[in-house]
């Protein structure tokens, strides 16, 4: 008994090394009459030449979602489901490719045939189209992408001038986004994530350098881009008017609040026309909730992880800036959740609150990246302003408040937050007596590092700890000049 069609399209969608080798033969349409499996061929062969690996339950899922309702859709999930229950235990997949080709050429030439005889009349032209479509019909040959290239390849890019470039990523919109990289920005909740994203989107859309001195709206910088904003924690109204009021180019910015905002981003990635140039995800929680089964609980690594590589993975495979809005701890200013969230994006960005010397107005952005954004980490401080401008609007001209940043001060070396021992000398310091428990909730943290920490500063001598009653209470202890004024001068008391 021989192999059917869509014994052959289940082994190509569940074994990656027969996909790689009979992709291309399964894109002809002679192999693959039946629309519904042509079209699945077509969407496993693509999601493993992007991803570089075949799609899971949940991908096939997304894809459904994006198809036309109806008889479209329809037929798609009801041939996919036969594919995915096919039994093809029996077959190896290593031998599967090369024994598979010859039946489907013959099969393929049984559709020719078939073809040809439903022409009324048959042009000696069509038998060479044919016979030349099932000739193309093979194996794909093997690839050499992933070896090292030979010295005439090395020459041969030099002298062409296509060689590697130095991987330095272009800077979208100045300190907060870059091309083909995905940015974290993290900070207090209500401490201006989305304006300052939502001021530099601005500048992007009309073509003005963000941060710049210059007053003209338009043409300070040589790069225009269109953003696509997702606005899931915020009322969609409130997330487009911020961008029109601060004037915005209307053609160059979307504002969307998907219900599956990663089916959107499948779509919209993927098709060169309506590809934007700066995507903002506001925000991860919103996003993870919408794209999960299960929201992800704090420090899950395995849950975080697929969420946020998959849009890093985007942004490099479609060379799309991507700048997702987190949310950070009170304690530590840091953002929130596993650490796998900061591993797996290319910078983070941490806004921090005003220092003592300066006004409410100020931000400050530390700027953490890998070497194609930056050598090293540094900060830099930027100032809101607001500015009159005079509006159109259907009922006529109106003033309203436009923001504005400027930067505060030059860049320079990022100065890291304080330690956890820090923390604790200085809680401390300014409360002397506060009992183990009062110390280490203000301190924050994990508990475990705290009573470590707290423990040292005892025993190096830096702390002070008592018993007072069942509690342990702690104070700093006392400068070496006061310890010695204290203690009686011989003679003294006698």
């Amino acid at each position: 008994m021989g192999l059917t069609v869509e014994q052959v399209v289940a082994m190509a969608i569940r074994h990656e090394n027969v996909m790689r080798e009979l992709g291309g033969a399964l894109t002809s349409d002679l192999v693959l009459p039946n629309p519904f499996l042509k079209r699945i061929s077509e969407q496993a062969n693509d999601f493993m030449r992007r991803f570089g690996k075949l799609p899971s339950g949940d991908d096939w899922t997304l894809w459904l979602e994006t198809l036309e309702q109806g008889m479209i859709r329809d037929g798609s999930k009801e041939a996919l489901g036969r594919l995915l229950m096919a039994d093809i235990s029996g077959y190896q997949p290593d031998y599967f490719a090369e024994v598979a080709l010859e039946q489907m050429k013959r099969g393929a030439a049984q559709v020719a045939k078939a073809r040809m005889n439903e022409l009324p009349d048959v042009e000696p032209g069509v038998f060479a189209a044919m016979a030349e479509k099932i000739q193309a019909i093979g194996l794909a040959p093997a690839s050499h992408e992933s070896g090292f290239p030979t010295l005439g390849q090395i020459h041969r890019q030099a002298r062409e001038g296509n060689g590697d470039d130095d991987g330095t990523a272009e800077e979208l919109i100045t300190g907060l986004a870059w091309q083909g990289r995905h940015v974290l920005l993290a900070g207090r909740e209500k401490l201006g994530k989305s304006t300052l994203i939502g001021a530099g989107a601005v500048a992007l859309t009309r073509g003005r350098r963000f941060l710049d001195d210059a007053e003209d709206d338009v043409g300070s910088s040589d790069r225009v881009g269109r953003v696509l904003w997702l606005g899931m924690d915020e009322a969609h109204s409130e997330a487009k008017a911020r961008l029109a009021i601060n004037g915005a180019m209307p053609m160059n910015v979307m504002v969307l609040d998907p219900p599956d905002p990663k089916a959107l981003l499948a779509t919209w990635l993927t098709d060169p026309q309506q590809r934007p140039d700066l995507v903002v995800v506001d925000s991860l929680i919103e996003y993870a909730r919408r794209t999960t089964s299960e929201m992800p609980g704090s420090g899950d690594a395995a849950a975080w992880a697929p969420v946020v590589r998959q849009l890093t993975a985007w942004a490099h495979d479609h060379d799309v800036a991507i700048v997702t809005i987190h949310h950070a701890t009170k304690a530590t200013g840091e953002f929130r959740d596993s650490g796998e969230i900061g591993a797996a994006v290319d910078c983070i960005l941490t806004m921090l609150p005003p220092g003592s010397t300066e006004d409410a107005a100020v931000r400050r952005i530390r700027v953490n990246g890998r070497r194609s954004i930056t050598r090293e980490s540094y900060s830099y401080a930027v100032r809101l302003t607001q500015q009159e401008v005079q509006v159109a609007t259907p009922q006529g001209m109106t003033t309203v408040l436009r923001d504005r940043y400027v930067r505060e001060n030059a860049q320079q070396p990022a100065s890291p937050l304080p330690s956890v021992r820090e923390r604790i000398v200085a809680h401390v310091t300014a409360h002397p007596g506060d009992a183990q428990e009062a110390v280490l909730t203000a301190v924050g943290g994990k508990r475990g590092a705290g009573h470590q920490e707290l423990k040292a500063l005892v025993e190096e001598g830096t702390l002070q700890e008592h018993k007072q009653g069942k509690a342990l209470v702690y104070f700093p202890a006392e400068p070496l000049g006061t310890a010695l004024a204290s203690e009686p001068t011989p003679g003294e008391g006698e």
